[in-house]
This record gives structure tokens, sequence and C-alpha cells, in this order.
């Protein structure tokens, strides 16, 4: 199966910004909210709901999402893909792949979670599209929680 089809994007989530703040538990995590043409999905450790609870004024935004905006144009979220210690990555536009992952780090109590980018899956960082392609698949939710 091909990882998008053209025809299907009528169902697609189309990332418009991410949003992030430290979690109000544990300090070295993230809580992270996806806006999408859909509503608002919260990340919740292995998966996404959506949800109409959301201040913008109290998270960070990820300005990086504009210029990938710029250079693919809609941000369709293909797929979504899990691994096995709970690490979540998302395809985007066939192009990118946005990681949120848990870093392990002595220096801490928990593993420390970050966002990070991963652009030019085709060329330059094919290895991680390649890894990306043999990790289990999560389905986006189709409505509230």
């Amino acid at each position: 199966m091909s990882v998008s089809k053209r025809s299907n994007y009528v169902n697609k989530y189309i990332l418009e910004d991410i949003y992030y703040r430290p979690d109000s538990e544990i300090k070295e995590y993230l809580s992270i909210i996806l806006e999408t043409n859909r509503g608002f999905l919260k990340y919740a450790t292995t998966n996404f709901y959506l949800t109409n609870e959301f201040d913008k004024i109290q998270y960070d935004r990820i300005y990086e999402i504009d210029l990938l905006r710029e250079k693919y144009g809609p941000l369709f979220i293909n797929e979504v893909r899990i691994t096995y210690d709970n690490d979540v990555y998302l395809l985007i536009a066939d192009n990118v792949i946005i990681a949120i992952e848990y870093i392990l780090n002595s220096n801490f109590e928990h593993s420390i979670q970050e966002i990070r980018i991963i652009d030019d899956i085709i060329d330059s960082n094919k290895t991680e599209f390649d890894k990306f392609r043999e990790l289990d698949v999560v389905e986006l939710p189709l409505s509230e929680a």
C-alpha cells in the first residue's frame, strides 16, 4: 500500500500548528497539542485524541511549521507510527517526519521528551524514513473521545 493516497485527503488531518509546554506532572515531559483542520489533537503517551480544551496563550509554538508549509504546501498527516518504547512519528506531506521522542538522560529522574523535525526523508534522511516504515501504525481519532 502506498504511503498516501491523494484521493483520501478529504478525510485526512492537515497540520496547522504544533504547541507544547512542560507537562504539569513530569517536568521532563511535554504537553503537546496539534492544531489541525479538524480540531485540536492532544498527545497522550501513545496516541492522540480530539479536544476542545486548549488555551494557546499557555503554550509555545513550533515556528518551523511555517517553513514546512511554505516548502511543501498543505501539511497532510499521512501516517502516524509508534515504537515499542512509545516514541511517535508523524509522516507529514509525504516529505517530513515529526518525531515525539523520549531521550534517556541520567541527569533527570525521567527520560526527556523532545519534538524533532526530520526533513528530506527521500534523500539525506532516507534511513529515518526506512525505519519509520517498519513501525506499527496508529490511527488518529475520527471524533472526540
